[in-house]
Formats: structure tokens, sequence, C-alpha cells
């Protein structure tokens, strides 16, 4: 199992363990290696909901220097009231021969419209992998 605790390390993280886009912009992103070899994995996020939350988009590269352009999770982090810590789950599929690195982009593709921001607050995630592949 791959764990990833978001430390506190420049201007776009604040708090312990959290990554907070300060700037709050549409389009917002960052990417994170991981190494990966073909199967299929279970991918926990864990953000905190709230008044200001964007919706946030999880995609892997496709090994060839771009992504897929279908992201494998999708998420509202809107909510009235503040609920922190909050677990999404998804299943991703990496396919091919060979154990390589592959970056996985986290970005800000919109909001609700009841949603006073762009907000994505991520305190972490986590990849296990659960089979062969199929």
């Amino acid at each position: 199992m791959l764990g990833v605790q978001l430390e506190h390390a420049g201007a776009t993280y604040v708090g312990a363990y959290r990554w907070y886009n300060n700037g709050a912009a549409l389009n917002d992103s960052f990417e994170v290696e991981v190494v990966l070899r073909p199967g299929t994995w279970a991918f926990e996020m864990y953000v905190d909901n709230a008044s200001n939350g964007g919706t946030v988009t999880v995609a892997v590269d496709n090994g060839a220097g771009g992504f897929y352009p279908t992201a494998f999770l999708s998420h509202d982090s809107y909510n009235p009231t503040t609920s922190l810590n909050q677990r999404r789950t998804a299943t991703l599929q990496i396919r091919g021969r060979d154990t390589i690195r592959r970056r996985l982009r986290f970005k800000v593709t919109g909001k609700n419209a009841s949603s006073s921001g762009y907000q994505l607050s991520m305190r972490g995630f986590a990849l296990r992998r659960t089979g062969d592949q199929s």
C-alpha cells in the first residue's frame, strides 16, 4: 500500500498534513509521482468539504507524456457546513507489462452552484493494489 500525507512546506501548504489552494482558482492543480505496477488499485482520498469547496478531479498520466482524457475520480467538495476528513474512493486500472513511474493530477475543475469558491483542502490519499491486470 502507498499512503501519502501531505505536509506543510511552502506557500500552498497550511497546517499539518493538508494541501490547500490559497488562490482558489478554477484549474488549480498539483501532481504527485507514484510508482505502480500493472493491475487494479484501490484509491482513497481524504478531503475537507466546506461552503467554499470546489470540484476536484483525479487523473493518471497515460505513460506517454499526457493524461487520460477521463479522470478516474471526481468529487464535489461543497457542503453548507464544514465536514472534515471525508473519504472518497475509486478504482484505478494500470495497464502494461512493467512497473513504471506515473503522475496523479489533482485539479479543481469547477464548483457547485451553491459554493462560494474553488477551494480544495486535501489531507492525503492512499493506493492499495487489489488485483492483477485484467
